[in-house]
């Protein structure tokens, strides 16, 4: 009889933890889905109908084009002097990830961790730069490092 009331007290605590892990589950779910709405609103924003907000590759484009050689650290201080704000937990990774993703999409060429140096003749007009990063930068970096949005 108590080995039945041991194994019983084990399936309960075990029960009790797996239902704290799908409570914790559930929550990061609907951050998920709040987090995506934000994309979507950032995205929406990034069509030019406010001309005050700018994306984050929008805005690392315009680094790039002026900098020989592009470190994931300046070019996280130039996104946070120019109003981005992220909810990742490592803003530098999240900087790191989105030069990852230019790189990947051929816009700039990666020289060593943290370090990417423009390819010539990559860059495409500004308002051509917007419509690519809405079809494919902001969904690709949601899913690695979380929602963006740039605060005028």
């Amino acid at each position: 009889m108590d080995k039945i009331r041991t194994y019983r007290a084990e399936l309960t605590a075990e029960q009790n933890r797996i239902d704290a892990e799908l409570r914790r589950l559930d929550a990061a779910l609907a951050a998920f889905a709040i987090g995506h709405e934000n994309l979507n609103a950032t995205t929406t924003s990034q069509t030019g109908s406010d001309s005050d907000t700018a994306g984050t590759f929008d805005l690392l484009r315009e680094y790039i084009r002026s900098n020989s050689f592009i470190h994931a650290t300046a070019a996280l201080e130039y996104l946070i002097g120019h109003g981005w704000r992220t909810d990742a937990r490592h803003p530098l990774n999240a900087t790191r990830t989105a030069l990852a993703h230019l790189a990947t999409w051929g816009e700039i060429e990666r020289v060593r961790r943290g370090v990417y140096r423009p390819v010539t003749g990559a860059f495409v007009p500004a308002q051509t730069a917007s419509a690519q990063s809405l079809n494919s930068g902001p969904a690709a970096l949601s899913s690695c490092c979380g929602t963006h949005q740039v605060l005028a």
